[in-house]
């Protein structure tokens, strides 16, 4: 995959993970911290990496499902 500009933003950071104090914070197993380690109620995370705010098929279904009926 290619892409002509990179923008990386630390999924830690995007879900707001607790405070990185440390530099290996950055790469904490988002998937294995308990619930109130985040700022947000609920998030999805892209299951491929891809351009910055990338809306896929996938991140779509999630956002659609939460809306009310």
């Amino acid at each position: 995959m290619s892409h002509r500009a990179v923008c990386c933003v630390p999924s830690v950071s995007t879900v707001a993970v607790r405070d990185l104090d440390r530099q290996g914070d950055l790469c904490a197993n988002i998937d294995e911290l308990p619930p109130d380690e985040s700022g947000l109620d609920d998030f999805l995370l892209s299951a491929d990496n891809g351009p910055h705010a990338a809306m896929t098929a996938e991140i779509g279904e999630w956002v659609l499902d939460r809306l009310p009926d």
